[in-house]
């Protein structure tokens, strides 16, 4: 006579499967090769995926978040976007090792330069900076590995980013923007009037009154 499985059994744990497909002329899918892909492959080189927080893509580029605040990176690198120190593409996704001692929350990543947010609140950046999308704004115009945006003194909780431009939420409700890529959309969008300064700043400039571009 079998016996029923005992109550207290553990279930066993569920095995999460990480995929990529799509362009891949830079490596971004982290597979090895530049081919596109037409249907999902799975990346069985990567570190365990059970242990995955976030993934993010940009315009050549992308990046992995781990649970223990590891942070993976592939694709294009150019302007050092990667933030490995070098500006090679990268095909497979290697680990940022400069942050190893920095456990990471979120990744940002725009056209060219990347955002980082650490369990700490502060927020880092790497890549081109040609429109502040740094927040740096007498830094070099471009950074390969992650420097501090020490003009944001606020603890951030959340972070974004777009084409040429970036922006971060601190704990006390404060929303700030920097990099000018949505200047040039203000003066359609508004033409002869002057834009608000957060859209023409090239450090973090605090958002405020009514959004220009939704």
């Amino acid at each position: 006579m079998e016996r029923e499985p005992s109550a207290s059994a553990a279930a066993p744990a569920a095995v999460a499967v990480l995929f990529a497909w799509g362009a891949n002329s830079y490596g971004q899918l982290g597979l090895g090769h530049k081919e596109d892909v037409l249907l999902p492959q799975q990346l069985s080189d990567f570190c365990n995926p059970e242990c995955i927080r976030r993934i993010t893509g940009g315009g050549g580029h992308s990046a992995v978040v781990t649970d223990g605040g590891g942070l993976f990176v592939c694709g294009l690198n150019k302007d050092g976007q990667l933030g490995l120190g070098h500006t090679e593409d990268v095909l497979y996704f290697t680990a940022c090792r400069s942050l190893l001692a920095c456990p990471i929350l979120q990744v940002a990543c725009g056209w060219d330069f990347t955002i980082i947010l650490t369990e700490s609140g502060q927020v880092l950046s790497c890549g081109s900076n040609c429109f502040g999308q740094l927040g740096v704004p007498h830094g070099p115009r471009r950074c390969v590995v992650p420097q501090a945006i020490e003009l944001l003194r606020e603890k951030v909780v959340c972070i974004a980013a777009g084409l040429r431009h970036a922006l971060a939420a601190t704990a006390s409700g404060v929303v700030f923007q920097w990099g000018t890529g949505l200047a040039s959309s203000g003066r359609r969008l508004c033409p002869g009037q002057t834009l608000p300064p957060f859209l023409t700043a090239r450090e973090p400039s605090r958002v405020t009154g009514k959004a220009l571009i939704s």
